[in-house]
């Protein structure tokens, strides 16, 4: 199978899961695969990026080595909403490595605050730096003042997860 070939055409859920299927485990695949994410057109990239994600959920290992370049891809906003949100949304449930925690908590702040963030990379960047939080209670304050500064002018949807998030700070000890 052709990467490059296959990503760039119409992106369906079918196409996708022959991608998923193609690359498996295989370490050499993922690589390529993950190379045409970071590096592709936005079409390309984008579509990679579901693939990357969903084999990335399921074996956390194949992104071991990318973890910085993921979070400094988050951290540059001229990438497409779509990647932004599919690499906001894999920090929600993959293993957060030490080394990226600070960066990764700096950049969740920033797209939370932003005005201009669509509603899902603000939702999944709250509980990104929640779970951040979570094993530095110091940083409690900051990820409160961010999510009190958003929520005035928030959707429901943002409004209700980060309710609840500070309804859990509240709480911690």
């Amino acid at each position: 199978m052709n990467l490059s070939e296959h990503l760039n055409q119409q992106k369906t859920k079918e196409r996708i899961a022959q991608i998923i299927q193609f690359v498996g485990t295989n370490e050499t695949r993922f690589h390529e695969l993950i190379s045409l994410f970071f590096e592709g057109n936005n079409r390309i990239s984008h579509t990679a990026s579901w693939a990357v994600i969903q084999l990335a959920e399921e074996n956390p290992q194949l992104i071991d080595s990318y973890h910085k370049k993921l979070v400094d891809l988050l951290a540059d906003q001229k990438n497409p909403a779509g990647v932004l949100r599919n690499i906001a949304r894999l920090y929600q449930t993959c293993v957060i490595p030490s080394t990226i925690e600070g960066k990764l908590f700096d950049v969740g702040i920033k797209l939370i605050i932003d005005p201009k963030e669509p509603i899902a990379i603000k939702a999944y960047s709250m509980t990104v730096c929640e779970r951040i939080a979570n094993r530095y209670p110091e940083l409690n304050p900051e990820l409160k003042y961010a999510l009190e500064a958003t929520l005035t002018h928030a959707s429901a949807g943002v409004k209700n997860r980060g309710q609840k998030i500070l309804n859990r700070i509240k709480k911690a000890p």
